[in-house]
């Protein structure tokens, strides 16, 4: 199942928010920054970017860096209170959120983004998006899956495609824990190198690899 619409879900009147958790490496900066441009630059919708990864500076720089280009609210947050005065402020009704990458096989430092939920109240619509890199192994992506189901999470954002070898894990992965794809990210080039998930393309690319390849990001103008 697919369903690339960042609000789906969220009640009237109500302000999304999405954290993007998974592993070290799988993409989340650049992929979070895509979908900012996407959303901000191309919808016309107010988004802010947040991070709450204070282990790695360069995360923040880097996260700060694309705030700034497109002109975006950005928010380094280190823990619950610094991230409740942001919120108080925040005028947005996107607010997309980095967070640290934590190692699959070690569950507490998971469930420690738990803590940044208190931050927000009723007019929050709070979704988990699993970001998934697809030149992982299988068992690996089962892992990760697994280890971060305690969050709750209902889509995946799968990474890294034009790198991948092969898809058919991951369709089959997906299938097996009933969750949906959201996106595809296919590229580095931000903020072009992201695709709607779409089951032809994941087909295709299951039936003839090669096409994985050649894959291309979407081409917008601004709005």
């Amino acid at each position: 199942q697919v369903d690339f619409d960042l609000f789906s879900g969220t009640p009237r009147g109500k302000r999304k928010v999405i954290f993007f958790i998974g592993p070290t490496g799988a993409g989340k900066t650049t992929t979070i920054a895509k979908l900012a441009a996407k959303y901000s630059l191309h919808m016309g919708k107010k988004v802010s970017l947040y991070t709450t990864d204070n282990y790695r500076i360069a995360a923040i720089d880097q996260l700060k860096f694309y705030a700034d280009a497109m002109g975006l609210p950005f928010y380094p947050v280190k823990d619950v209170r610094k991230l409740k005065e942001a919120l108080h402020r925040d005028g947005s009704e996107l607010i997309l959120v980095d967070t640290a990458g934590y190692s699959h096989k070690n569950p507490e430092n998971i469930l420690k983004l738990k803590d940044f939920y208190q931050a927000f109240g009723e007019k929050d619509y709070i979704e988990n998006i699993l970001v998934l890199s697809s030149t992982v192994s299988p068992s690996n992506a089962r892992s990760v899956a697994e280890a971060y189901e305690v969050l709750g999470y209902k889509r995946i954002l799968l990474t890294k495609l034009d790198e991948a070898d092969f898809l058919g894990s991951m369709v089959e992965l997906a299938d097996t824990i009933h969750r949906e794809y959201a996106f595809f990210s296919v590229g580095q080039d931000v903020p072009f190198d992201i695709l709607n998930a779409s089951k032809k393309l994941l087909a295709e690319c299951v039936i003839y690899p090669e096409k994985l390849k050649g894959i291309a990001g979407e081409v917008f103008e601004k709005t």
